[in-house]
Parts: structure tokens; C-alpha cells; sequence
């Protein structure tokens, strides 16, 4: 049992090892990523040295730490949607080995099919309509074959070229405990223009200040606010439909596995069977078309519910 622990322990380390690898890969090819990055950088240099500045007006400082905050942000919001892509292109290879390994066994139940309509029709036993349906399935199990094969090496080449090997398991990504709207990028941004609006209305109050200009700048605050407001009702709901979608997503991605692993023992006891004589070829071919379906089923949802944990991350300080 120890062993086992420590052997699924090292799996998981290793697919979070070669997930990082790929994914900073993906970050480094990125050019808006590098220019916020770049654009950050400079925004806390100027806003560390107007803090430090005993002679930097107060109105200044609280502009440079605003432009600062306001890159961190799209930052974080772009690491995120690069993060869910790289997730993606990632396991691609692990779901079109899956939709491979299905398309083959029913090109091969098609072959199986169509010969045996060859025979029949030759005896007399099938009509003409029977042969030309069953070669017709035979010709688009073999194209979804073809397909499925091209899908897996492109795949596999945007791996090969980051230099990343496939991986046998999608990565896990665990949600994040503490959640608040504040930590989303979307609630920063609409936080730090309602401060910039109450700098520039504040800055309009003095006497040297038109009162038309006054009573724009106050309007630009009062805009600002219903957008804070109308973006808290907007992440509010986003959080909990959010939340709701995680919880039967996990649900659905346990059940697939079951099934998986019903489906799994099915064709063990057919493979048995098989060789008792108690089963067809055809048979046998269906049921591993039905496994690998099974699989990629289930592939998919823990995809997608490792998709939703990245997003559930926007509402958290850090990670994944």
C-alpha cells in the first residue's frame, strides 16, 4: 500500500513537473505576456521610487501604484487564459490517442461488416443495398481512422517542439480555498478606475478648476462607481455558477470513470470468452471501440474540470 502511495505520489509530481515545463514554454512564446510583463516591471520601478521620493507629490505616487496594480492585473488575467490554453494543448495528444485508439476499432468492426456482406452477397443472402451500405461505412470508419490519426500527430508535434513528452494522465489542478471577488482581475481593474476617477474629481474641486470640467470629472466618478457595482453583481454570479459547474463537473468525471472501468472489466471477461469460443471477432472489436469511447469520455470531463478549477483561480490571491 505504501508503495502504491508513493509510486501515484511520483506520477503526479512528474505530470506537474512536465506540465510546468510546457506551460513556461508557452508563457515565453507569448508576446502580450512579455509585454506586460516588461510594461509591469517598469510601472513598480517608477511607483518604488516616487514612494521613496520625499519631494513626489501624494497625487503621483497614488497614479504610478494605480498603473502598476492595473498591469499586475491584466497580468494575472492573461497568465490565467494561458494557463487553460496550455492546459488544453497539453493533454491534447492523451484525448487523440483515446479517439485514435476508438476510430481503429471501428474501422476494424467495419472491415469485419463489410467482408461478411461481401460473402452473404455472394451466396445470394444480401442484397445489393447491404454490400454498397456496409462498404460506405467501411470508407468513413477508415477517413475517421485518417482523421484521428492526423489529429493525434499534430498533437504531437506541438509538444515534440516545446519539448515536452505526452502525458498519461490529465494534471490536476486542486480549486483554490479562499475565494473573494476582490482577488478577480476584472473586480482590480474596476476598483483602481473608480480611484483614478476620485483623484481626477478631487484634483477639479480647487477654485482654478472650470465648473463644467468639475461636473464632468464627477460624472466620469459616478460612472466609474456603476461599473464597480454593476461588475460585483456580474462576478457574483459568475462565482456561483462558477462553484455549481465544479461541483457536477467532479460528480460527472467520477461516474465517467466508473463506467470506464465497468467497460474496462467487460472486455477482460470478453477477451475470456473469446477464447473459449463463446465470442466473435466482432464482438471483441466493438467492445474495445466501446473502452476507448469510455475513456475519452471520461478524458474529457476531468479536462473540463480541470479547465473550470483554472477559472475558479481568477477569484483566488494565487495559483494554480
Amino acid at each position: 500500500m505504501k508503495r502504491t502511495l508513493v509510486l501515484v505520489l511520483a506520477l503526479g509530481l512528474a505530470l506537474a513537473q512536465g506540465f510546468e515545463a510546457f506551460l513556461q514554454t508557452r508563457l515565453s512564446q507569448d508576446p502580450e505576456w512579455a509585454r506586460l510583463g516588461a510594461e509591469a516591471e517598469l510601472a513598480e520601478r517608477r511607483h518604488r521610487a516616487l514612494a521613496e521620493d520625499p519631494l513626489a507629490a501624494p497625487a503621483a505616487r497614488e497614479e504610478a501604484r494605480a498603473q502598476w496594480q492595473s498591469l499586475l492585473a491584466e497580468k494575472r488575467a492573461r497568465y490565467l487564459a494561458l494557463y487553460e490554453e496550455a492546459l488544453s494543448a497539453y493533454v491534447a495528444p492523451l484525448l487523440a490517442r483515446a479517439r485514435l485508439e476508438a476510430a481503429l476499432a471501428r474501422y476494424g468492426a467495419a472491415r469485419i461488416r463489410a467482408e461478411a456482406a461481401r460473402i452473404r452477397f455472394a451466396k445470394g443472402a444480401a442484397s445489393e443495398l447491404e454490400l454498397k451500405s456496409a462498404r460506405e461505412a467501411l470508407a468513413l470508419a477508415q477517413l475517421a481512422a485518417a482523421r484521428a490519426e492526423l489529429e493525434l500527430s499534430q498533437a504531437l508535434a506541438e509538444l515534440t517542439a516545446a519539448g515536452a513528452a505526452s502525458p498519461e494522465a490529465i494534471p490536476a489542478v486542486p480549486p483554490p480555498q479562499a475565494l473573494g471577488l476582490e482577488a478577480h482581475p476584472e473586480h482590480r481593474l474596476a476598483r483602481l478606475r473608480v480611484a483614478t476617477a476620485r483623484r481626477a474629481y478631487l484634483s477639479a474641486l480647487g477654485p482654478d478648476t472650470a465648473e463644467l470640467e468639475r461636473e464632468r470629472k464627477k460624472a466620469a466618478l459616478e460612472a466609474a462607481k456603476r461599473s464597480l457595482a454593476e461588475r460585483e453583481r456580474e462576478l457574483s454570479q459568475r462565482l456561483r455558477e462558477l462553484r455549481a459547474t465544479l461541483k457536477n463537473a467532479k460528480k460527472r468525471a467520477e461516474h465517467l470513470r466508473s463506467a470506464f472501468e465497468t467497460q474496462r472489466a467487460r472486455l477482460e471477461a470478453l477477451h475470456k470468452r473469446k477464447a473459449a469460443g463463446l465470442v466473435s471477432e466482432l464482438e471483441l472489436k466493438n467492445a474495445r471501440a466501446e473502452l476507448a469511447e469510455a475513456r475519452l469520455r471520461w478524458l474529457e470531463a476531468e479536462l473540463e474540470r480541470a479547465r473550470l478549477a483554472v477559472r475558479l483561480h481568477a477569484f483566488a490571491e494565487e495559483g494554480p
